[in-house]
């Protein structure tokens, strides 16, 4: 249970959307998550490859000039706690999808979890859909149940499984799908079947 310190600090959080300026930032956190996520149990030389090219300075900075992306920063005490990347360019995640913009990736630095930051990025990403008259897919590690219990319970369905391939690694990932109708009127997708 978070204190009422750290509550009252992510209540001073602002939202801005991120500059050139801000890749070093970005990256740093991003790295700082991916390696929490995913090298909880150690490192290797090919995942810590993959992590420093996924979350290298460069790689952001070149998201962050592309006016088909955006990235929205939660910033608290002049202190970056998580950003949201989205893919501003409508894609179909899958054959069976309408078209839908892509949230790339959501991080939220691993102290600040759980206290509203990642509700509050998805929620200026789905504002970004909403304005498109889109809906917002993602993908999110098969072993990262935190992230898919986050997703269901904010309305994202479950569509199926997405490899993630790095160097002879194979990683599931879940396809997560929020159509244009429940971004519009923040309802869940229901189940079919």
């Amino acid at each position: 249970m978070p204190s009422s310190i750290a509550v009252e600090r992510i209540r001073r959080c602002r939202l801005r959307v991120g500059s050139f300026a801000d890749a070093e930032c970005v990256a740093g956190l991003a790295l700082l998550v991916f390696l929490d996520t995913y090298a909880a149990d150690g490192m290797r030389a090919d995942l810590a490859r993959e992590a420093l090219a996924v979350c290298s300075a460069a790689s952001f900075a070149a998201a962050l000039s592309d006016p088909q992306q955006r990235l929205a920063l939660a910033e608290c005490d002049g202190l970056l706690l998580g950003f949201a990347h989205l893919a501003l360019q409508p894609a179909a995640a899958s054959r069976d999808l309408a078209p839908g913009l892509e949230l790339i990736q959501l991080y939220v630095h691993p102290a600040h979890q759980r206290r509203g930051l990642g509700r509050m990025l998805l929620a200026d990403a789905e504002a970004q859909a909403r304005s498109a008259g889109l809906g917002l897919w993602l993908t999110a590690w098969a072993g990262n149940t935190r992230a898919l219990d986050f997703y269901r319970a904010l309305g994202f369905r479950d569509i199926g499984a997405r490899p993630y391939v790095f160097e002879a690694n194979t990683y599931e990932n879940r396809l997560l799908y929020k159509s244009a109708v429940h971004v519009a009127d923040g309802s869940r997708e229901r189940r079919q079947g």
